[in-house]
This record gives structure tokens, sequence and C-alpha cells, in this order.
């Protein structure tokens, strides 16, 4: 589905001054709410085997297991047959959600629905030259169905009722994307001024020596478990999980992009969600920051595709 932007009451770089409506059997086309935790979602339960599927499908075709960098010149007829398998895969998915678009009450998740097929068909157009730098329009598709998913865990398991109210205050969104055809359109086609600052925070996240000892700590150990050097590790890492959200959300609403500044918003809202829950966190919290990150890694892997 193509976007077009519709200005709201915020200023915005890059904005436009088109106004369209979106179809009317848009669920979400009168959504003009700040991005905010997901409570509740009629495409949770409808997604949900589909991605099952995909899931399954993927793994079974060996795709997983394979050294994405290796280019269509070179590939094995076993690597080609896995590749296409894993394109027919993909193309089930892209058919399947399509209706998700429609479906969602929310803004946001529309767009994500609207980014997994655009990048997903952009991956399945370049298969036949293939290069390893294609992989990212494949992980930006993929991320945003991981976002899908880990929103959907997250209010399957309560923990985003229990825990939206310690979220960041939400920002009020300037332009908006509206559908306007059944064709999806990459939201970084040609990439944003942020991206290398973006990425750059976001590999900066990864590489924190905190963040990998945080890592280590096992999931589902709740906050009362926790030793004394775990829950300190666990209160610095939160400091830094809310810096990464506000450094996000900020490049996002600086882009001029209505879909970045969309998915960084509400990327912000999970991360600071999960971050200010860490004294009493459950596993169940876990899905929080699952949701924010994957909606960040959308995002940087878009960038990636871009540049």
């Amino acid at each position: 589905m193509a976007v077009v932007l519709v200005k709201g009451n915020g200023a915005s770089a890059g904005g436009s001054d088109t106004v369209s409506a979106a179809p009317s059997d848009v669920a979400s086309g009168g959504d003009k709410a700040p991005a905010t935790i997901v409570v509740e979602d009629v495409s949770c339960d409808a997604q949900q085997p589909i991605f099952n599927n995909f899931y399954d499908g993927m793994k079974a075709s060996g795709f997983n297991d394979m050294d994405h960098s290796v280019p269509a010149s070179l590939w094995s007829p076993e690597e080609r047959r896995s590749y296409d398998e894993a394109k027919r895969v993909t193309e089930v998915v892209v058919t399947q959600i399509r209706p998700l678009v429609k479906l969602t009450p929310h803004r946001v998740r529309r767009e994500l629905y609207e980014q997994a097929i655009a990048y997903w068909q952009a991956w399945i157009n370049k298969l036949p030259t293939y290069v390893g730098s294609d992989d990212a329009y494949r992980a930006a598709g993929t991320e945003a169905e991981t976002a899908l998913v880990r929103m959907c865990t997250a209010l399957r398991t309560k923990a985003a009722q229990a825990r939206s109210f310690l979220a960041d205050p939400p920002t009020t969104p300037g332009d908006f994307a509206t559908v306007t055809s059944d064709a999806p359109q990459l939201f970084l086609a040609n990439g944003a001024d942020q991206c290398s600052e973006f990425t750059a925070a976001v590999t900066a996240y990864y590489a924190d020596p905190v963040i990998k000892d945080w890592q280590k700590i096992d999931y589902k150990i709740a906050a009362s478990g926790w030793d004394p050097a775990q829950r300190h590790l666990s209160d610095q890492a939160a400091d830094i999980i809310v810096e990464l959200a506000h450094k996000l959300a900020g490049l996002g609403s600086d882009s001029g992009n209505p879909v970045m500044a969309d998915f960084t918003a509400m990327g912000a809202q999970y991360l600071t969600a999960y971050a200010h829950a860490v004294p009493s966190y459950t596993s169940n919290d876990d899905s929080l920051i699952g949701a924010g990150l994957s909606l960040m890694r959308a995002v940087n892997q878009a960038c990636k595709a871009a540049s």
C-alpha cells in the first residue's frame, strides 16, 4: 500500500500538504493518536497461525542455517533449493497478512504489516541477482513481523496491560502515513539523514559491556530471584535502555518520515515501560523489550537496505 503524508498539528521536516482519506474498510484509517503500547487487537489471533507456519517453513527450508552473504551467482544447487523454498514460504506469508493491514485498528501495527509486506517483497524481487547486502530487505521485514508477534505476546500475557502505565508519556505525531493503494512502499527507500546516527546508536547498545553481561541473566528469573550483582546489573541496563529509547525516538521524530517516527515512538513506549518495570520484573515483561527492540531494529535494517 502506497502512502502519502497527511499533515497533523506538529511541524516535521519533509512533510507534505497532500491529504488523502484512508479507504473506509481500513479499521485504523481514523487512528491519529500517539503511538502507545497495544492492549487489544483482533489481528493478534489472526496473525498467529500465519506466522507460526512462516517460522516452521523457513526452518524446514534450511534457510536459517545458511550464509546469507553468499551471492546468487555462487549458490550451490542445495543453496538454490533452500532459497527457492524460502521465497515460496515468504510469498505465502505476504499474501496471508495482506487482509490484516485492514483488520488491525492500530495505525502503527498497520504500518508494520505494510512494511513487512514491502520489504519481504523487495527481497523476493532481488533474489535473481541477490548479493549479501540484499539480506537487509528480508531482515527489515522479519523485524517488523517480530515486533508484531512480541506485541501480541505482551498482550496475551497481560504484560502490556500491567506495564503500559510505566511508559514515558507518548508524543503527539506530526505527519501520518495513510493507506492509498494495495501496493505497500518501502518507508525508507531513499534512507534518511538520521540513518548513520541511528545505526551507530543501535550498534553501540549491543556492544555495551553492561548490556552483554545483562543479557546473560536468565530472563525467566524474576526480580525477586536476582542476587545483588544481578540486581545492580539490571538497574544499569535499564538506564541504558531508557537512554537508547530517547535517542532513537528523537532521531525518528527528526527524520520527517512518519513511519520511522511511528516505529521509534512506539519502540520507545515498549522500551521505557520495560525499563521502569525492572524493579518488579517478571518473565512476562521480556516481550516488552522484545517488541521495543524489534521496532528499532526494523528501522535499522531498513536504513541498511537503503545504504
